[in-house]
């Protein structure tokens, strides 16, 4: 009877390396889970809450175990290092790693939850791209909770490392002195950990796309765990993911590009002005959705009754208007030089492809046209300033060089101030000119709205609604000032939103649609008609040349003139590995995913339209 004991007793000796290394891969296997939870319950309805958890978490269930693996592996190796320190400093290095790692996962954690909230999608290459950007990073925060977040997260650390360090001193089995025995269990331990992180003995190891088994879209998204992915995308740092498959046209048939392709037609304008080379503002809305105009179709909140106003009496507008993307840097690539986007971060991040594009204020200098660009913001986000100036920008001005006497928000100059600047600067300018406006005010937090207890979607509406007062308030200046008589206003908007329902959720169609409005007194005079009924921002660029010069510029191949009857009334669309293609009927979407694009197998006709089109995209992207 004693030998059985003994021999029970040395076996839970032995085995205690094992559990202690075992609880803790549990424990960070449930919270992946848990963060997976948190995802559905924040995004998802709840009648598919439970199908949707089982399903995603099968899908994810390797995954879940490499990054519950690799987070382990971070603990237990140096371990191995730590035989020649006391006791008291083995458990203090540990209590210090493990601080450090909960802290680091929960911050992971936190931050895709926000990117999945906002963007639709985990942490990925164009998100990292931003984290060169802190301060407009943290613009995008309100104070109050920058505050708050920092203290909060300082007091769970200190709290978290005390209750790791009680829990480590009464551990008796890891922290000991050296013992041959304990050293081996030790790296048996890590053995099995780096095989199962690696996702087994295959040849292959575990892949960013291994979850993708669902066809839909949603599941795949959730099925992916968020600290396996970030941390392969900081480790591998790629600028795109693989496209070899679309560079090497196995999908392109250049009979189907044609269906975005538009012929010269006819231009349906009697514009008087071409002689006089007319003067064009151009104003570019802040994340401003078309859902806000009742005129342009909006149910949500009618906060553009001043636009609204304007362009009834004095303009043409549009209710199919479409951003080519999400992000502010990717609607001015589309606006100023007619690229129709990537499924990746925008080309101003990389300035040796977007310094090769044609640009709106290098033809319109090449003109004779006085050409500038201002923004109340820091103009080198995004690389905003190097993107403008290489495209023949002459005079520039971000918040640096407007910052006096104004009111200043988290990211800058506000609307109102900018325009009335903007206002008595053009009244000096030699005619003609071309000059872009780019907003803030209805960018998060929202700060010019004072009011805090209302949501973050009531604060959107109200600063929409102020972006609309100051682009009033300054047409009114222009108008009552005959100076601009013969002045195009042009007012677009960068990118859409997701007002939180679900017609304007990433990838639906009223995500991608905004205002757009052309106004002033020669477009009255001159009969103007927009021909297109489904169009792009990035038809813009042609649209304007067409407008003020009957011109076309072939550089911008993928820009069509709105004010033609050839245009083919569709337009492109991009985001994370994603492309597609909206009609006056449809919205058709397929993945760019090498992997993915298996399940879609057999395509379809429009899939195989979209896929030549995008083949020809990136392979001009990298040409």
């Amino acid at each position: 009877m004693q030998t059985t004991l003994k021999k029970w007793q040395v076996f839970f000796e032995n085995a205690a390396t094992f559990l202690f290394w075992g609880k803790l891969f549990f424990v960070f296997y449930i919270l992946h889970l848990s963060h997976r939870c948190v995802l559905l319950i924040s995004n998802s309805k709840q009648l598919t809450f439970i199908s949707n958890f089982i399903e995603s978490s099968q899908n994810g269930f390797f995954q879940d175990c490499s990054a519950a693996a690799y987070q382990v592996l971070f603990l237990a190796i140096p371990n191995l290092l730590v035989f020649a320190f006391s006791r008291q400093w083995q458990i203090r290095i540990f209590a210090i790693l493990s601080t450090s790692l909960l802290m680091y996962s929960i911050f992971i954690w936190i931050a895709d939850a926000a990117i999945y909230h906002y963007w639709g999608t985990h942490l990925n290459s164009q998100a990292i791209a931003y984290l060169s950007y802190p301060k407009q990073l943290l613009a995008s925060v309100a104070p109050e909770w920058i505050i708050t977040g920092t203290l909060s997260f300082l007091m769970v650390t200190i709290f978290v490392f005390k209750w790791i360090l009680r829990k480590s001193s009464r551990n008796n089995e890891m922290f000991r002195a050296f013992n041959k025995m304990h050293l081996f269990k030790q790296l048996i331990t890590i053995v099995f950990l780096g095989v199962l992180s690696r996702g087994g003995l295959g040849k292959i190891p575990l892949s960013i796309t291994e979850p993708y088994k669902s066809k839909s879209e949603e599941i795949n998204a959730l099925s992916v765990n968020a600290f396996w992915n970030i941390n392969y995308l900081l480790l591998n740092t790629p600028k795109h993911p693989d496209v070899d498959h679309l560079i090497n046209h196995e999908f392109y048939n250049p009979q189907l590009v044609k269906v975005y392709k538009a012929g010269e037609g006819d231009i349906t304008t009697n514009n008087s002005h071409w002689k006089t080379r007319p003067n064009i503002i151009l104003i570019i809305m802040e994340g401003v959705s078309a859902q806000t105009s009742k005129l342009l179709g909006g149910t949500h909140f009618n906060g553009l009754s001043h636009l609204d106003s304007w362009v009834k009496e004095w303009g043409v507008y549009s209710q199919n208007c479409y951003a080519t993307g999400d992000r502010t840097d990717k609607g001015l690539a589309s606006i100023f030089s007619g690229w129709p986007g990537h499924p990746w971060q925008g080309i101003l991040h990389d300035p040796d492809r977007f310094k090769k594009l044609p640009h709106l204020m290098g033809e319109f200098a090449q003109m004779g046209y006085q050409t500038g660009f201002q923004y109340g913001g820091d103009m080198n986000f995004a690389n905003i300033r190097a993107y403008m100036i290489g495209g023949g920008t002459q005079n520039l001005k971000d918040k640096n060089q407007l910052k006096d006497d104004v009111q200043m928000g988290n990211w800058g100059v506000h609307d109102s101030d900018l325009l009335n600047k903007a206002y008595s600067e053009l009244k000096q300018i030699p005619k003609p000119y071309f000059y872009g406006f780019l907003t803030l005010s209805s960018h998060e937090p929202y700060d010019i709205v004072k009011t805090k207890r209302i949501s973050e979607i009531e604060k959107y509406y109200q600063s929409v609604a102020y972006v609309d007062r100051s682009i009033d308030a300054f047409l009114r200046k222009c108008f009552n000032d005959d100076r601009f008589d013969d002045t195009y206003f042009v007012i677009v908007s960068d990118h859409g939103k997701n007002l939180e329902t679900p017609e304007t959720h990433f990838g639906q169609r009223e995500f991608f649609r905004i205002p757009f409005y052309l106004i002033g007194k020669p477009v009255k005079e001159s009969r103007i008609r927009i021909n297109a009924t489904c169009f792009s921002q990035a038809d813009l660029y042609n649209s304007l040349l067409d407008l003020c010069c009957l011109k076309h510029d072939k550089k911008a191949k993928y820009s069509r003139s709105i004010f033609r009857d050839s245009h083919p009334n569709n337009a492109v669309f991009h985001m994370h590995e994603v492309v597609g293609l909206i009609s006056n009927e449809n919205i058709d979407w397929i993945t760019t995913n090498r992997a993915l694009l298996k399940g879609e197998e057999p395509l379809s006709s429009i899939d195989s339209v979209i896929l030549s089109l995008e083949s020809e995209i990136i392979s001009d992207y990298f040409d």
